[in-house]
């Protein structure tokens, strides 16, 4: 993905048994809209600040989460291929309902 820059409360997360960053993006209002999360070896550099300065940037960068519009480009240009609907497995609600009640479990 290249270069990037982000700007937001920085924390540690463990998931499935090891360490990562997760950068929390806020609005101009200082309201988190996103998070990533990131693998240490990933970041180049952290430069801490305060509150104020972050959401600055934040706004300043102009980060935004993915959006189902940026698949739908990358299917349209032919550089992904379409999800698949059928995964071969069935769904939680599909294995737990043994009855046609209209309940899901």
């Amino acid at each position: 993905m290249g270069h990037q820059r982000i700007a937001g409360l920085v924390c540690e997360v463990n998931i499935a048994g090891r360490g990562f960053l997760r950068v929390d993006v806020p609005d101009a209002n200082g309201v988190i809209q996103f998070s990533r999360i990131y693998a240490p070896d990933a970041i180049y550099c952290i430069s801490p600040t305060d509150r104020q300065i972050a959401i600055g940037l934040a706004v300043k960068c102009a980060a935004r989460p993915f959006q189902c519009y940026d698949l739908q480009k990358l299917i349209a240009d032919k550089k992904v291929d379409p999800p698949q609907a059928d995964f071969g497995f069935q769904s939680a609600v599909e294995a737990n309902d043994d009855d046609d009640d209209g309940e899901i479990f």
